[in-house]
Order: C-alpha cells, then structure tokens, then sequence
C-alpha cells in the first residue's frame, strides 16, 4: 500500500500527530510532519529544519511540503526526485527544485498533495514495514576482494526493500499472530527477550536470536520473502554501485562496527542515518548480520544465472550480509561480503529484513 495514502488511513487525532513531531523514529516523525502539514498545523521553520534532517524521510517530506526548500537543503540519498512519475520510478529525475517555476510553494505542494506522495515508497500492512522500491536493471555483483565473491553481471526485477531491519516490536505481533517461539533462548550471545516480553526501550531495536527458519516463517507471515543476495547487494551498492552503502571510502562513525561500539552494542534500526544506502536503506552495513534466504555456494558465483538468480539449490549453510558491531576489520562492512552459517543457528548479532516481489 502508498506509504502516504496509509498514513492518512489511520486518522490519528491532532494530539498525537503533533506529539509525534518527536517520536524517536524518523518514519513517525515524518508522518507527523506530513499530516500536520496536510492539516495547516505546522509553520515554514519546521520544514525548514526538517529539510536539514540527517534523516531522510523527514528530508523528503519537508522537501514534498516546500519544493523551494531544496536549495537549501543538504545532499540526497535517495532517489525520491522522480515523485510523481507514472509507471515504474525512475533512475533518475530533475530536481524538484526545476519544475514548474512559475508556480507558487502553495501551489505546488497542493497539487502534488492531490497526486499522492513518490510511489517508491510502500508499506507492508500486515506487519507494518516501510519499503522502497529498488528497479530493474543490471549491475554488477561481486567485486573479486574474495575468492567466494567474482565479479559478475546479474539482471534483477524490480522490487521493494525493507528500509529497516525486522524489530522487536514487529516480532512481537507476529508472535502474537501465530504463537511462533519467542527469540529468549539464544544458542549464541546475549539474551534480549525474557518469555516473551522485552524491555520498552528494545522496541525499535532489530529482533536478534534469529535463526534463518524464524526469519523465512516471519516473512510467509508477512507475505513477503528474504531478499536473495543479489537484492540485498544491489539495494547495498545502490545506482553507482558502491563499495560502501554510503561511499567508496571506509568510515568507521557511518556503521556500528566493534570500532565504535558503546555500552549499548546494538543501536535502533534508524541509527547510523549518515550510512544510509542511495536506495534509502538503513544499516545495511554493520549493526547485525542479516539472513538472506539462499543458501550458500563457495563457488556459485562462477556458475550463477545471469537473470534474478536465487542461488545454490541445495547447501548446508545459508548466506548472512552486512556484517555487525562484532566484526573490526572494514572489508566485513564491504557491501559483496559474503557471511554464511547453519540455518537453525540464532545468535545475538543476527537479524534480518523483508523484500517483495513487484
């Protein structure tokens, strides 16, 4: 469903979407500022400074409300400049800031409110995931850094990406839905959840513990899929095909790795937004390891198909991305590394996400 169109769906009263201005996650914060904007409850300053956000949806949306606010505002991340394109989005667009010149702010965000906000962003209602479109196209997968990962070009589909990773508090309502076993007993690591029951500040948190059968029944449950390799690098790498989700250059402040780790280790799934992917992705590297869902082939890449490949057919081990906070050396971060281990391993520093299919 339109991100957008949900969010009006939910006729939340003024109090709470003017409270929200404040919520700790940049998604409700701004929905927050969209639906204040949508009901003349919010000033210019406030887009302004939502407009200089480190976090982009809240960026977007300032910039949706205000075009003329872009000027101002600080590098995108995200491919959000074909907003109301027809069809599939594109990979590019004019800036925002070209269109319609002669046009007023006022009107211009009037008439944008009345096609809808930028259809690459979604929402999976059942579990309440935000996710972006990534499109169709070719890249290269691999970058020959290791002998398991060869440079090769790959054709995917069109799909969309979770921005965030699986939390608790979304593994708590499918445990809820369909008394799964709650991740308390962890084979490896630290413990999280007591019963099935976590602590109020954990909520926004990525669900750890998981082994990859959790996570492949959460996502039938979802009625979407672990992304496959290919996805989750191409969502990493982004249009110009990076080393980095964020760049070329290693920066250690821009994903939780060992180097930067705190009393807390694990940080909320919106933390690290100056590591963002171009497709708007967050912590794609570090912070946990996340389950894809092929399994996992030392030498697959010298035989893979060359169109959406789903990898081996048969393993003993299934294929872990991203790195996390455990991990020191950079080359873990690198958006072609390639992790694996048992499918019924759970471990304080694995997570995952949900892609689906277009």
């Amino acid at each position: 469903m339109n991100l957008f169109n949900w969010w009006r769906s939910l006729n939340l009263s003024d109090a709470i979407v003017y409270a929200d201005l404040n919520n700790d996650d940049p998604f409700v914060q701004a929905r927050s500022l969209y639906l204040n904007f949508l009901r003349k409850q919010i000033g210019q300053q406030k887009l302004h400074e939502s407009a200089r956000s480190e976090h982009w949806p809240l960026r977007m949306v300032a910039l949706c409300c205000d075009p003329f606010l872009l000027k101002d505002a600080p590098e995108e991340h995200v491919l959000w400049l074909s907003a109301h394109s027809s069809g599939e989005p594109k990979h590019h667009g004019e800036s925002l800031i070209h269109r319609e010149q002669s046009s007023s702010n006022d009107e211009l965000a009037c008439n944008w409110l009345k096609i809808g906000f930028p259809s690459f962003l979604s929402v999976n209602i059942i579990d309440g995931s935000i996710m972006v479109y990534v499109p169709k196209g070719a890249f290269e997968m691999g970058d020959d850094n290791d002998k398991n990962c060869a440079k090769h070009k790959v054709y995917l589909s069109g799909f969309w990406m979770s921005v965030y990773c699986v939390t608790n508090a979304q593994y708590a309502k499918f445990i809820e839905v369909t008394g799964h076993r709650p991740p308390n007993k962890p084979k490896y690591g630290t413990q999280v959840w007591m019963g099935k029951q976590f602590s109020r500040e954990k909520a926004l948190h990525p669900v750890l513990n998981i082994s990859w059968d959790d996570a492949h029944e959460y996502s039938l449950w979802a009625r979407c899929q672990l992304p496959t390799e290919a996805q989750w690098e191409k969502a990493a790498k982004g249009p110009k095909e990076l080393i980095y989700p964020w760049g070329n250059d290693w920066h250690q402040e821009k994903c939780n790795s060992f180097h930067n780790r705190g009393t807390e280790s694990i940080v909320p799934v919106h933390g690290y937004p100056e590591g963002v992917s171009s497709y708007g992705c967050y912590n794609l590297s570090g912070n946990v390891w996340e389950w894809c869902a092929d399994w996992y082939g030392n030498d697959y890449y010298h035989s893979s198909i060359q169109r959406d490949p789903k990898g081996p057919i048969h393993g003993q081990m299934r294929v872990l991305r991203g790195g996390s906070v455990g991990n020191v050396d950079p080359i873990a971060f690198r958006c072609a590394n390639r992790g694996k281990n048992n499918p019924g391993d759970h471990h304080d520093s694995y997570g995952f996400r949900l892609v689906r299919s277009v």
